[in-house]
């Protein structure tokens, strides 16, 4: 993952600062000891123990969200278990990056929610509504969905298939930026 990052600030950095990074996580969060934790596919999170012995503690992912942000816009989309919660501590966590000024973060549920999950999605609500959105968001017919309309589909569709056991948490900043064609 961190290579990938890498690679996407390394590109960034030749942008002149007009480039839009759009970064998605999809997979488990956790709260252990007041720290918050991105969990891959894969990671063991079976205790606390193998959670901070393997997941992403979300100072170090913030921290390099930030050093992406730095060279341009940064959309991040973060589908997993109390995705908005991780705020320890406040100045590095994924909530003081939500109030970023050149990030826009949209996570797929509150910080004391899970992330639901079917089978006949084959994903997360919150990435399935997202792969919808691709088609359905163009609330203004103009060809293009911009990130308010992005948040707007989110913020109705993952109650929708959710029954309203999750809502997404959204926070964007300047313009409403055109960022996907819509298909």
């Amino acid at each position: 993952m961190f290579s990938a990052l890498q690679e996407v600030r390394e590109g960034m950095e030749t942008g002149g600062g007009s480039d839009l990074a759009v970064i998605q996580f999809s997979g488990h969060g956790d709260m252990v000891d007041g720290s918050f934790f991105l969990l891959p596919h894969g990671v063991d999170d079976g205790s606390a123990a193998a959670v901070k012995a393997h997941g992403l503690p979300a100072t170090q992912f913030h921290d390099e969200i930030a050093a992406i942000a730095a060279h341009g816009r940064v959309l991040l989309l973060i589908d997993a278990c109390r995705s908005s919660g991780a705020t320890a501590p406040p100045d590095r966590s994924l909530r003081a990056m939500m109030r970023a000024a050149n990030v826009t973060v949209l996570t797929s549920c509150a910080e004391r929610q899970d992330s639901q999950e079917s089978m006949a999605w084959e994903n997360g609500a919150f990435t399935e509504a997202l792969l919808e959105a691709l088609g359905d968001a163009d609330y203004d017919h103009d060809g293009l969905i911009g990130i308010g309309d992005l948040s707007r589909y989110l913020g109705e569709r993952v109650p929708a298939l959710t029954a309203g056991a999750q809502r997404p948490e959204v926070e964007t900043r300047g313009s409403d930026i055109r960022i996907l064609a819509r298909l």
